[in-house]
């Protein structure tokens, strides 16, 4: 091998070359991997211990939410059977004691409008029913003070629970004989009735009593009703502790239960509350309780702790199988690194006992260049090449001896790759390092672009001393780039054609709907004497115009995300079109109390020209449908929704509508117009598919507007929504451009 005299490395050392200090012992690998292992089942703990008292948590807001609708349901009963009970007083008043059997009609008549109601009597002073809406009950004596007697004039009292289906036998002790001379025969357990008794002066003065047999049994089936699937109990109790009704299989009407110590702490301060514990039955449960209006009578909704338990259980089966996986992917890879570091660890020292070996000189040199995998050559300070490798001959397709010490031209692209007129004017200066992409022919003649690296050796005084060089053949990653660009462009046709799915199968689902909506509709019509039925009817109604809601929610999505959702724009006014969305909208403000006041360009009639937009009527009035509801469904009831539109000086409309709602979480605020994000709000109410504002945002940016969202400093919510007019088409006018909306 033939060396140029023009090239010397640098001087011998006696020192062994420095090796790189290792960053990371394998010793300590497996120490690591049980680390992240212990920080894994430690994560996964805590997450299922948070997701524990979320459950817990939203049981009690659930029945604390039940325990109110039930005690309603019960205050509602007993208003109603003192409206009852008054409307008797007054016929009471206008008659003599003698006088009262001629009011049985009456109290019969009264009787069979209250559902709840087994009876009304009147009763004189020692337990003689004068008249009474049940034959039976006519000229019998009752106990008034087990019935209960009323403690104060004019004012009602619940007695406590008695065992009989109405108020004979029930306001009889069991112990007195019947007008036969019998023993009256037992009652079933859990069939009884409460007296509401209240006191009245008859027209000669005698005073007489009101009593009204309450069916407690009937509150227990409307308990039951509301109560359905939901894997309830609800209880409800005078404060002594005695069941009036409950629809727990556990425990009987007439039972008297130990109540939980937090619900007796609580129910003398607090109207409701909620607690875990034991329940009434000895059974953990997790309860809500609340106290009826008035009356001494508390509702109390229960569910076991082992069902909630047993939700959660299979809510963590996710969890378990993730922390499985990853552990075993932690052990994997954890297995992985050991090994690799190891075999690097094992070759680090290898490479150390060479490097010793070896001598700092150009043979040295020679050697780790030839053992090269990628082609590498050597310039000389004068730039003409002193050595090359086996690599570069076989890259090249060119023979050492042809190139190193003939002096005899080259070829161009061997000039070029000794000396670059561009790259390499600044590595020739003594200013380090060089990178470049070249096209070099190869050794089967084609041209392979390659990546020409070089480092300049310098001299003491700045100068290069030599020049190495290597060469990377790019190519065939260059071909990958075209493929995976290839690639892109078949998954953005997937894409679109996902997007089209989407549009024809909504289109598919709208037919069947709408026949289901019309048969749920029909059979409502049909079945009006039939309320049970009835109730089917409404319910398949409600979930099909629902799932309708969702369909037509996809399909606006897929419209705006493709090129199916080409708008047709005209000019309009949009004064005229915001009146049109209000009057649709009224009969739901109607029903709620709700006034909708217009502030803005509405108090001028649009005369002044000044709301005419450049704009696609239905998709507008779509985005601002959107905008309306969410603030009805938010709006309290006997609120109102302000909706103000004005045109700003840089010529745009804007609608700043404003609720009288709760307003909007912080940390909400930057997702609220995100496709299918629910805040936690609408988790609680239950409303909507999280589609409504992503498809007004969309529309808003496909006219060149926008909407945004904030709170207003007096409570509640204001949504903006911003809108080019139509004076200036040069902004109004959607371009192609906007017509295909990227996806949500």
């Amino acid at each position: 091998m033939r060396v140029s005299s023009r090239f010397t490395l640098p001087p011998r050392t006696n020192a062994p070359a420095a090796l790189p200090g290792r960053r990371l012992n394998s010793a300590y690998l497996p120490w690591i991997g049980l680390a992240l292992l212990a920080l894994l089942l430690a994560l996964s703990a805590a997450l299922a211990i948070t997701q524990r008292q979320h459950i817990i948590e939203s049981e009690r807001n659930n029945a604390a939410l039940l325990a109110r609708m039930l005690e309603e349901q019960a205050s509602r009963h007993l208003d109603a059977t003192e409206l009852v009970l008054d409307n008797i007083g007054v016929q009471v008043k206008l008659s003599t004691a003698q006088q009262m059997v001629a009011l049985n009609p009456a109290l019969l008549e009264a009787s069979r409008g209250t559902p709840m109601l087994r009876s009304l009597s009147v009763v004189d002073e020692r337990g003689l029913i004068l008249a009474s809406s049940g034959a039976e009950n006519r000229r019998v004596r009752i106990d008034l003070e087990m019935v209960g007697r009323p403690r104060q004039p004019g004012q009602s009292r619940l007695g406590t629970w008695l065992a009989g289906h109405d108020l004979v036998p029930a306001g009889i002790p069991s112990d007195r004989p019947t007008a036969n001379g019998s023993v009256p025969e037992p009652i079933q357990p859990g069939v009884g009735l409460v007296a509401m008794t209240r006191t009245a002066t008859s027209a000669d003065g005698q005073t007489l009593y009101m009593v009204a047999a309450l069916h407690t049994g009937f509150l227990a089936d409307q308990f039951e009703s509301t109560l359905k699937d939901s894997g309830h109990s609800a209880t409800l109790l005078n404060y002594q502790g005695m069941v009036v009704a409950t629809t727990s299989r556990r425990i009987e009407a007439g039972d008297v239960v130990a109540m939980h110590p937090d619900l007796l702490n609580q129910l003398p301060r607090e109207d409701h509350g909620s607690f875990e514990g034991a329940g009434l039955d000895g059974i953990d449960v997790v309860a809500a309780f609340r106290a009826v209006r008035i009356h001494p009578w508390v509702v109390l909704v229960e569910r076991p702790a082992s069902a909630i338990v047993a939700s959660w259980r299979t809510d963590m089966t996710w969890l378990v199988l993730a922390t499985l996986f990853l552990g075993a992917l932690i052990a994997a890879a954890t297995g992985l690194a050991w090994r690799t570091l190891r075999t690097h660890e094992q070759l680090e020292d290898a490479l150390a006992t060479a490097k010793q070996r070896l001598e700092e000189n150009e043979r040295a040199l020679r050697s780790v260049i030839e053992a090269a995998p990628a082609p590498m050559f050597v310039l000389d300070a004068l730039g003409h090449y002193a050595m090359v490798n086996h690599a570069f001959e076989d890259f090249l397709g060119i023979q050492r001896s042809a190139i190193i010490g003939t002096g005899l031209p080259l070829a161009t692209h061997l000039q070029q790759l000794a000396y670059h007129p561009t790259h390499d004017v600044a590595i020739w200066q003594g200013a380090g390092r060089s990178h470049y992409l070249d096209d070099l022919p190869g050794a089967d003649g084609r041209l392979r672009e390659a990546l020409v690296s070089k480092v300049a050796i310098a001299r003491e005084d700045g100068r290069p001393r030599a020049v190495i060089g290597s060469i990377t053949d790019v190519t065939e990653l260059r071909e990958a780039e075209r493929h995976t660009r290839e690639a892109m462009q078949i998954a953005q046709q997937a894409s679109e054609s996902k997007n089209e799915f989407i549009a024809n199968m909504s289109h598919g689902l709208r037919t069947p709907l709408q026949s289901v909506l019309g048969f749920a509709e029909l059979g409502k019509w049909r079945s009006a004497e039939q309320r049970p039925l009835q109730e089917m009817f409404s319910d398949i109604h409600a979930a099909g115009k629902r799932m309708l809601l969702l369909v037509n929610d996809l399909l606006d999505m897929s419209k705006l995300e493709s090129t199916v959702g080409t708008m047709h724009c005209d000019l309009a006014d949009a004064v005229n079109l915001t009146r049109e969305l209000i009057n649709e909208l009224q009969p739901l403000c109607t029903a709620r109390g709700i006034t909708v006041r217009q502030f803005g360009l509405f108090e001028t009639d649009g005369e002044s020209g000044e709301s005419a937009v450049w704009v696609d009527r239905l998709r507008l009035q779509q985005a601002l449908r959107n905008v309306l509801e969410n603030a009805l469904r938010f709006s309290p009831a006997g609120s109102s929704i302000d909706i103000e539109l004005i045109r700003s000086a840089d010529g745009y409309l804007n609608w700043n509508i404003r609720d009288r709602g709760p307003g909007i979480p912080e940390s909400e605020r930057p997702y609220l117009f995100e496709a299918f994000f629910h805040g936690h709000r609408n988790r609680d109410d239950g409303g909507g598919f999280g589609l409504g504002l992503a498809i007004t945002s969309k529309i808003l940016h496909a006219h060149g507007g926008s909407a945004w969202a904030e709170n207003h400093p007096d409570g509640g919510a204001v949504f903006h929504l911003r809108m080019p007019s139509g004076t200036d088409m040069s902004k109004s006018k959607p371009s192609s451009s906007n017509l295909n909306i990227s996806a949500v």
